[in-house]
């Protein structure tokens, strides 16, 4: 399930439970205070549920990954043709390569995005 689909149903059930409380009030079983005070937590979560939804960045697809890791090398390796100690060219290699997985028949290099 995504994120944004959770979110959804999480904001659905909130919306349940708020008409569930609001029948329940109507019907007698609440007063009027504990229905504003279960409607105000009720609609503080489902507040909370919608910024975070907000602040979710969409996910990268697989081209736009590669020109972000092609800029980042372009500029990694501007930078390294200038330095001259093996310690800045090590620095500036960990700016942009997680780690070099090596293994008998093959290697693999791990990038940040």
């Amino acid at each position: 399930m995504k994120p944004a689909d959770a979110s959804k149903s999480q904001i659905e059930k909130i919306n349940a439970e708020l008409k569930r409380a609001k029948d329940a009030y109507l019907s007698g079983v609440f007063d009027l205070d504990e229905y504003r005070e279960i409607r105000q937590g009720l609609e503080n979560n489902k507040k909370i549920i919608e910024a975070e939804t907000k602040n979710v960045p969409a996910p990268l697809r697989a081209n736009e990954k590669e020109d972000i890791l092609r800029k980042k090398i372009k500029s990694a390796w501007d930078l390294y043709k200038n330095v001259q100690t093996a310690e800045e060219k090590r620095t500036i290699l960990k700016t942009f390569i997680h780690k070099i997985l090596i293994y008998r028949d093959r290697w693999e290099v791990v990038f940040y995005i």
